[in-house]
């Protein structure tokens, strides 16, 4: 498409969607006429006293201002009120029959004084009117303003950050680092959320399937063992190959992790937070954030305190045999005052498994280990400058995946190898940052090398039936003069892929005094891949030995090798026009040169099916490119924050790896061209009642172009092509309230339409218009509740609950040739209790309470149908202990 018509037809899907922007920020200016202070439960215990003093209380426990004149106030009491009442209900008690009244100006502000002329007590129950002003006299203390003082921040699942849970009566102000510099959430004009560690230690997560659910828009898909995928707003990977990035960047701390295709698992102990960017990240996170960016940002060294964290969990999974459990520990130790720490974590856990194999009586096939150490020193060598070294290695180790056949029992299935699949994943990654102060900015530098090596074997029944029908010919032609060949029992795919990633990036970044602030850098990186693919079938062997063939048992083999190396400029910056305007922009210059070079063979092809052919194919690309940013955002109060921003990702492109099994020609291109995305998106964030209430809504409007798509050949074998375009929209909504001291109430929710706007022609047919793009549900989203309260002396309580629903996602995309897999929609319950002191927390959990069987993939390499299934009900037990 030419791209002036491209523009036009951006610009037309934009004005689409502009009344949805404006009726959705409607709604959520009209959230202050819908909520307000006098609704909020609180629990009051306050004795009878000076009605001045119980004001200053009340107003501490409501965060309330409160004004008045200190002569209406005089000699009079207040009653006392004790048990759960809003702050209007509270007022009618405290003030009853002391002759005063009081009325709410705004949300946050009430007024109190003498009732002169038979009033009722509360001025809001009859018609509004302006009450007399209140004038300051001579006297200076005559007219006061009662106010909370300023409270700590308290976790969002409702820990407390002391003793005093009552002082915990505001949300919690997460700060993250999104945008290369410390911010707030609710100061970020983006749509993104955070977990905290705290809240990661709490659902016993231990990867990021534990964790997806609780962001609505953010989904996992499995594409095979210890293999997993990310996708935001609807931008997923469409290719399984390993020539394909990653469509989410995926990030630990400063240093890019992400894999082609999909991501290793981290463990999640010691990790400070867990920052989710929905929507392309392009300019300060480069390629491979076309929908968005997950950071997992760990916990760094402390100088001040030598401090240590031990931590031990144990489970039971249904229909497991076995025991699930999870040790953690970490020690932080000051090494020379102000100037050296180190800090040493370690996490091992054991998942007992629950698929069944009956063919070879295997129990628990799906069982996995992972153990992970990380070291960090922290050196300060002059007061100006920062330095961080780091090595994190980690090693998985596991069987097959969670597979559940149709026509077996519960959690069981039939695989034809008697082998059992397992998958190894082993990574090691060594970081070196450095940070200087330079009074008018940061000067930041770090290093990344990354080195992964996973391997896997794993039944492979697919193309077992294929090779079945090919023996079977040769039975009917050759068998009665060269001799019968029993049919194949199984075909086994052993698969080995290396990564090598080394980063260096060097960013400026301005101090926040002033009104201009920015960031520019400088970033370079150099990765190689190395992926063997081989498929071995023993009748084959057998075959080619009558036949007089050459190759054994090869059934294909491949080996693929790339090399990239790219270097880009980045920067942006945000000026603030006015005290309440603030314009923004960036741009992210890039250039990547990528060398591929693969051989392949494969079986299958006439007019010999046993003969193998195949090839080399070398490609090489060269790309260059910008990507932009425009933002605006607009506080029309100090807890409103209203935004607009538009923004690009692009992905780069790769060399088909077995472009060479087809001879090259019209039907398989050896190369692939990037693909991209236009980001327009609307958003409001806000805080009500002192800081008790938020909601936050973001609409978006995505353009995807020259999508890289899996395209498929004769006998099965696979390739990318870009395939047209699509466009994703959707709305994003994140409400938080705590009603009273310790209660923390949620409710998150996406809404996602993403679909192939054009019909694009395939080697496999054509894909069609409105074709749904494969694992983007419609809707998701998640309730939960936390609450914490105090039992005795410093021993406090705590429950919580909650429920994700995940809609209904396809599996592949829909082609003339092949329909859509559908997965069925699921939701999940997850409910936890327990017991905290200062130094200790003892929890019991229940997650997927109702023994939910989702259908997270379909499986057809068994012998029949199957579906990769979740988790089933686990029951277990935490205990943690700080020193």
């Amino acid at each position: 498409m030419e791209r002036g018509k491209k523009t036009e037809k951006r610009t037309m899907g934009i004005a689409r969607h502009l009344m949805m922007m404006t009726a959705l920020l409607s709604i959520m200016l009209m959230v202050p006429a819908i909520v307000s202070a006098e609704n909020v439960l609180i629990t009051y215990d306050l004795p009878s006293q000076e009605v001045v003093s119980a004001l200053d209380a009340f107003a501490e426990k409501t965060n309330l201002s409160l004004m008045y004149l200190v002569s209406d106030l005089e000699q009079i009491k207040a009653n006392a009120i004790s048990g759960i009442y809003t702050p209007e209900q509270a007022l009618d008690i405290m003030l009853d029959g002391t002759g005063l009244v009081y009325e709410f100006t705004s949300d946050t502000t009430v007024s109190i004084r003498k009732n002169g002329s038979g009033e009722p007590g509360n001025l809001n129950s009859k018609e509004p009117q302006s009450p007399p002003p209140l004038v300051e006299n001579s006297q200076p203390d005559q007219v006061l303003l009662a106010e909370a003082p300023a409270a700590s921040a308290a976790s969002a699942d409702g820990e407390s950050g002391s003793d005093d849970l009552s002082q915990d009566f505001v949300l919690e102000e997460t700060v993250v680092t999104a945008s290369k510099r410390e911010t707030k959430v609710q100061d970020t004009p983006m749509s993104i959320q955070a977990l905290t560690g705290d809240k990661l230690e709490e659902m016993a997560a231990v990867g990021m399937e534990d964790f997806s659910d609780r962001i609505p828009g953010l989904t996992v898909s499995v594409q095979g063992m210890g293999m997993n995928s990310l996708q935001i707003r609807g931008i997923t990977t469409l290719t399984s190959e390993q020539t394909s990035s990653a469509t989410v960047g995926y990030y630990l701390d400063d240093t890019p992790i992400s894999s082609p295709s999909f991501v290793p698992d981290v463990a999640l102990f010691d990790v400070e937070r867990i920052e989710v960017l929905k929507g392309p990240q392009g300019t300060l996170y480069g390629e491979g954030s076309l929908g968005g960016t997950v950071r997992l940002i760990t916990r760094k060294p402390q100088f001040d305190e030598f401090e240590g964290k031990v931590q031990l969990v144990g489970s039971q999974t249904e229909e497991s045999d076995g025991f699930n459990y999870q040790t953690n520990g970490v020690i932080n130790v000051p090494l020379m005052d102000d100037k050296l720490a180190m800090r040493l974590s370690g996490s091992f856990s054991s998942n007992a498994g629950f698929s069944d194999d009956v063919n070879s009586g295997d129990k628990d096939t799906n069982d996995s280990e992972l153990g992970n150490i990380r070291a960090v020193v922290r050196f300060k060598p002059v007061p100006r400058l920062e330095i961080t070294p780091g090595i994190l290695y980690q090693n998985t180790d596991g069987g097959g995946n969670a597979f559940d056949s149709d026509l077996y029992g519960d959690m069981e299935y039939f695989r034809e190898t008697p082998n059992k699949q397992w998958y190894e994943d082993d990574y090691i990654l060594y970081t070196l940052n450095a940070d200087l102060d330079l009074d008018w900015a940061s000067l930041v530098s770090n290093t990344s090398y990354f080195d992964r090596e996973h391997s896997s074997m794993m039944d492979f029944a697919y193309i077992n039936g294929l090779a079945n029908q090919l023996i079977a010919g040769y039975n009917f032609n050759f068998g009665s003069m060269l001799g019968l060949i029993d049919s194949s029992p199984y075909t086994e795919q052993d698969m080995t892929l290396d990564t090598t990633v080394f980063s260096q990036e060097f960013r400026l970044v301005s101090d926040d005094t002033d009104a201009l602030k920015w960031v520019a850098g400088v970033f370079y990186r150099e990765r190689k891949i190395d992926n063997r693919t081989y498929l071995g079938n023993e009748q084959f062997g057998s075959v080619r030995s009558n036949l007089g063939l050459p190759g054994g048992e090869t059934i294909f083999d491949s080996d693929f090798k790339q090399e990239s190396k790219q270097i880009a400029l980045f920067g942006e910056l945000d000026y603030t026009f006015i005290e309440k305007l603030t314009l923004s922009g960036g741009a992210r210059w890039f250039r990547e040169e990528i060398d591929g070079d693969s051989t392949y063979l494969t079986a299958g092809q006439a007019p010999n099916p046993f003969a193998l052919v195949g090839g080399e194919t070398i490609s090489n690309i060269d790309q260059e490119d910008v990507l932009y940013k425009l933002g605006v955002k607009y506080n029309p109060t100090d807890a409103t924050m209203l935004y607009a921003q538009f923004t690009q990702g692009i992905r780069p492109g790769g060399s088909n790896a077995r472009a060479a099994a087809f001879g090259g020609g019209a039907d398989v291109n050896t190369e692939f061209k990037s693909d991209s995305t236009d980001n327009y998106e609307v958003g409001i964030k806000s805080d009500w009642l002192g800081g008790r209430l938020r909601t936050n809504l973001a609409y978006y409007y995505i353009v995807w172009d020259d999508i890289q798509v899996l395209d498929r050949g004769s006998l099965g074998q696979t390739f990318v092509v870009n395939a047209g375009e699509a466009e994703s929209s959707g709305v994003e909504l994140e409400l938080l309230a705590q009603p009273l001291i310790g209660l923390t109430l949620g409710f998150n929710a996406a809404y996602n339409e993403a679909e192939i706007s054009k019909e694009t022609p395939i080697a496999a047919g054509f894909i069609p218009k409105g074709a749904t793009i494969p694992f983007s549900p419609e809707w998701t989203y998640t309730l939960f509740a936390d609450y914490a309260f105090p039992i005795k002396g410093e021993l406090n309580g705590f429950v919580g609950a909650d429920f994700q629903y995940v809609d209904d996602r396809v599996e592949d995309i829909e082609t003339s040739a092949e329909d859509e897999t559908v997965l069925d929609s699921y939701q999940t319950i997850g409910l936890r209790a327990g017991v905290m002191k200062e130094n200790w927390r003892f929890s019991i959990f229940a997650n997927n309470v109702t023994d939910e069987r989702a259908e997270m993939r379909g499986t057809y390499d068994l012998p029949q149908q199957g579906w990769v299934r979740n988790t089933p009900r686990t029951i277990g037990a935490q205990f943690t202990y700080n020193f």
